[in-house]
């Protein structure tokens, strides 16, 4: 079974990214693992009064599992800290992990360390900007940069085309470009 790693902290963005990693797993017939990120503690407690970061990830694997019908499960630990670093090394133990990003013109902080997850993670990065609703993968895009890697992971992303029934498209980085 393939798997998803679903990182939330109970924002209407991550709201957004529930929502399309559930289509997502629905569509390709895939378990979605949940993780609570550091944000969720602090605002868990604003957003939900009483209700624990935990109860909140319970309530959502029980309408994942339940309601909907989509396998689920909880990874036992909230990550703290070097958050970014931490994610991306648990993203390594899946087979995806889906991220959404602003659409905004301006990078935000997040945004930013997002560059850094990628750097810190050999796992997929589904990146979905923040205004897109699911619909099935069509292309997949893998930029790298051929002075540090001769070829791309072949044979990863033939697999991963495949998931998804997908077209590949390869990018080559010019050195000294650090815009993604």
């Amino acid at each position: 079974m393939k798997t998803i790693l679903c990182p939330v902290d109970f924002t209407p963005r991550s709201d957004k990214l529930i929502n399309y990693v559930a289509s997502l797993a629905k569509d390709r017939n895939c378990k979605i693992y949940l993780v609570a990120t550091k944000e969720t503690h602090q605002k868990a407690a604003v957003l939900a009064g009483s209700l624990s970061s935990n109860s909140r990830l319970d309530a959502l694997h029980d309408h994942f599992s339940r309601v909907i019908g989509i396998p689920c499960g909880i990874v036992d630990e909230s990550l703290s800290g070097n958050l970014y670093k931490k994610l991306g090394s648990l993203a390594d133990s899946y087979d995806i992990m889906a991220m959404m990003v602003s659409s905004a013109s301006h990078e935000s902080e997040k945004d930013i360390n997002l560059k850094k997850i990628i750097q810190d993670t050999l796992a997929p990065i589904l990146i979905i900007p923040d205004q897109f609703s699911y619909q099935p993968i069509k292309r997949l895009l893998y930029a790298y940069d051929y002075k540090h890697d001769k070829e791309p992971p072949l044979m990863q992303l033939n697999w991963l085309a495949e998931w998804f029934n997908a077209r590949m498209v390869f990018v080559t980085l010019l050195p000294g470009d650090t815009s993604i």
